[in-house]
């Protein structure tokens, strides 16, 4: 029998590229929010729920927080870099900077879950 365990994991992230293949210019912005504010829980407890606690050491907890702090530190300091010199003032590059500091956090996890399970 086929095992189709990762599919949640494709389906999240083929969905937005999907959607804007098929309808092009003429998307239903406000359709598909409602559907990805509805289905956002499900994103998030998908990936929270493959973690197994059981298999995470201290010194990986310590070293992931390490990886993290770095990782967002540099981000923020590009994101910001990269409003320099704009016509933006700095609560608008804060603002850009703070926001877009998480982009793509939840598919970075979710390609990571499925690079592993393909092993």
């Amino acid at each position: 029998m086929n095992d189709f365990s990762n599919a949640t994991f494709i389906a999240c992230l083929s969905f937005g590229y999907t959607c804007s293949r098929f309808w092009g210019k003429l998307k239903p912005n406000k359709e598909l929010g409602t559907i990805f504010w509805a289905l956002q829980p499900f994103f998030f407890g998908t990936a929270g729920a493959s973690i197994l606690f059981s298999q995470i050491s201290a010194r990986d907890v310590g070293s992931s927080l390490g990886v993290l702090i770095i990782g967002m530190t540099l981000r923020l300091v590009t994101v910001f870099l990269c409003t320099y010199g704009g016509k933006f003032t700095i609560k608008e590059k804060i603002l850009m900077t703070l926001s877009w500091g998480t982009k793509g956090t939840i598919t970075a996890a979710y390609g990571t879950v499925i690079a592993i399970n393909l092993k």
